[in-house]
């Protein structure tokens, strides 16, 4: 089975469609025994996989960890995949290797049932979403006893009835079929213990019939199968963990399972992060790594949550971001040396010989352009002439408020609200207003930010200023959105006013973050929302906006407190809702 369709499984990759895998078990098996053993023995791993920025497994963690892989690869171990569940014979010794069964020399069955199936989407390539859903825990029913040599004979004989209760339900010629649940798994295994004891010999022709309670995992409930391979491998390695007696006194099956987990992930992605390569970095690629840094990211935050040191899991996933950074770059700089151009010099392409100047170079020939300007139109007396603009001179004239000169920041926030109370009826029809609204907006915010956010004449001092910025910014927005609905917007680059746009939104985050953190110091202990690459693309025009974006980019309080966050294990969060805005986040 390729590795692709595994990973898949694994991780729901949106480069593929969504995962209906029921059958591989055995390989996945596989797959977490080969992984096991790489961290009991690094030198067999691969040079580039072993590093400083990969953690480990604590070798007694790994010895656990073994025998319960070992138990799953073994023939105590029966797959029913397309019914959503394993049959899990254990057979528990003490320290000496004693048997403490209650009963020596039988098998205790247990049922390991999918369970608490939750809907998720899933995106696949083109843009289409499908409806799927993800197992989040096991139900184990207990199934009786059963002596160590006649486990086989009883697997012979619950496949035997499974196939009997099919061809009956084809028999009467219904649609539906039998239901595919582990209620229909444990019926036929309570038959096939009663034929093996001899209690009822009739159980093949009628059997017991099926409790509710479990998902139907078949593919008439829906347009597809649910996929439980590696949900069902995932759950029976948390059962034997916790049921099979490997662990020792000291170790805790759940936490040692969800550590085992995501060691496992940052395995995998490693791995697919060793064959990324320029030619192999398309968009497909870099998008199937993210998804599983991600994954990997959200487990090693719950393992922080639960108080493990995930110092090495934040160097591994930070390595694995700069990895797949470098090879997309290298991939787009391959594609863009095919468009250099050629030398300027000597290719042997002849000029124009049309006459008038011209130039013969590598790149071709080129000359001045020729032509008839066209004749000055006259003046006209019609509505699109001189009245036209009478009409127009008459409609600009009049006075418009200035914005703010001196002052504190919020005195000027102030002024500026009072501007844009008094040009709000003009915004929407002319364009100078809005204009002058927006480059009075800009320049307030853009000066005190290229002054410096700490500067006492730059700072907000209470929660009713942190409001009147929130209403500017409304104010700015709207103001930019009347402007673009405007004929004059054409004369400007769309770019040139998000970008704008965007600074404003940053500077106006940096000043109530600046404000949050004085007023309500359990801020400090949040992350932030935003990202100082943002601005990197970004397209300013005036000099001050230039001037301002350094002091945005290079704020000390943004990268030092998104550091702060990711070191402690902590995703970045946002500030409390009075000190948000909504726009920014």
């Amino acid at each position: 089975m390729g590795v692709t369709k595994l990973l898949s499984s694994i991780f729901s990759l949106k480069s593929q469609q969504p995962a209906t895998l029921q059958e591989g078990e055995h390989a996945l098996c596989d797959l977490l025994v080969k992984f096991l053993h790489e961290q009991d023995n690094p030198a067999t791993a691969s040079t580039d996989a072993v590093n400083t920025a990969t953690p480990r497994l604590p070798p007694e963690d790994v010895q656990t960890l073994a025998k319960a892989a070992d138990r799953l690869c073994s023939n105590r171990v029966a797959w029913f995949p397309t019914f959503g569940c394993a049959l899990l014979a254990l057979q528990r010794f003490d320290e000496a290797g004693l048997d403490v069964q209650l009963l020596p020399g039988h098998l205790a069955l247990h049922l390991v049932c999918l369970d608490d199936w939750q809907f998720s989407m899933h995106s696949s390539p083109g843009g289409n979403i499908s409806h799927t859903s993800s197992c989040a825990s096991n139900t184990s029913l207990c199934c009786g006893l059963v002596p160590a040599g006649s486990f086989p004979a009883l697997l012979q004989a619950v496949h035997r009835l499974i196939e009997q209760r099919r061809q009956a339900k084809v028999k009467d010629h219904t649609k539906s079929g039998f239901q595919r649940t582990p209620s229909f798994i444990q019926a036929v295994i309570k038959d096939a213990l009663a034929q093996q004891q001899q209690q009822q010999q009739q159980y093949h022709e009628q059997g017991s019939m099926p409790r509710g309670g479990f998902t139907d995992v078949g593919l008439h409930t829906g347009g597809m199968p649910r996929a439980t391979a590696w949900p069902l491998v995932q759950q029976t390695f948390q059962v034997v963990l916790e049921q099979a007696g490997v662990c020792s006194d000291h170790q805790e099956p759940r936490s040692l399972f969800q550590l085992a987990m995501a060691h496992f992930e940052l395995w995998l992605m490693q791995g697919e992060l060793q064959q990324l390569a320029p030619h192999t970095a398309t968009t497909a690629t870099l998008t199937d790594c993210m998804v599983m840094l991600g994954s990997v990211a959200s487990k090693a935050a719950a393992l922080a949550m639960a108080g493990h040191d995930v110092a090495g899991f934040e160097a591994a996933c930070r390595a694995a971001r700069q990895d797949m950074e470098k090879a997309s770059a290298q991939r787009a700089l391959q594609a863009a040396h095919q468009f250099l151009l050629p030398a300027a010099a000597g290719s042997g392409i002849a000029s124009s010989s049309s006459g008038g100047n011209s130039s013969n170079s590598g790149l071709g020939t080129w000359r001045l352009p020729q032509g008839m300007l066209p004749a000055a139109a006259a003046p006209q007396g019609s509505a699109s002439g001189l009245d036209a603009a009478k009409r127009a001179a008459a409609a600009a004239l009049g006075s418009l408020p200035v914005g703010p000169s001196n002052g504190t920041l919020g005195q000027q926030l102030q002024q500026l609200l009072q501007q844009a109370s008094a040009l709000s009826s003009k915004t929407s029809s002319c364009d100078t207003a809005a204009l002058l609204l927006l480059s009075s907006i800009e320049l307030v915010l853009f000066s005190c930010a290229a002054a410096g956010f700490h500067h006492s004449g730059s700072r907000l001092t209470c929660e009713a200023e942190v409001q009147l910025l929130e209403q500017v910014v409304d104010a700015y927005r709207a103001a930019l959105l009347s402007f673009k609905a405007t004929r004059a917007a054409a004369a400007l680059l769309q770019v040139q006013l998000r970008s704008a746009e965007v600074l404003v939104l940053w500077v106006a985050y940096s000043f109530m973050d600046d404000a949050a953190r004085r007023l309500l110091p359990v801020v400090g202990s949040y992350g932030v929302g935003l990202h100082w690459t943002d601005l990197q693309r970004t397209a300013l025009q005036w000099m001050l906006r230039v001037q301002c974006q350094p002091t945005c980019c290079s704020t000390a309080w943004l990268t030092s407190r998104f550091t702060a966050c990711t070191t402690q294990g902590r995703a970045p969060s946002a500030l409390p809702t009075s000190m948000q805005l909504s726009a920014a986040t």
